[in-house]
């Protein structure tokens, strides 16, 4: 599995080879972090997540 920054990096690549402008990426790589910040804390709380979910559909 890679790491943050080697996504980052993979990221950056891909976004260079389609032609998209620096100014754009520097606002993609914001919201890259921000979704990197979302997916680490939801699968360091993921156990009370699926936990309230079983809890909210138990019938």
């Amino acid at each position: 599995m890679k790491t943050g920054e080697e996504r980052k990096f993979v990221f950056i690549k891909e976004l260079k080879e389609l032609g998209v402008k620096s100014k754009d990426i520097k606002k993609l790589i914001h919201a890259f972090d921000i979704i990197e910040m979302v997916a680490f804390d939801i699968h360091k709380h993921s156990d009370e997540i699926f936990a309230a979910y079983r809890i909210s559909n138990y019938p």
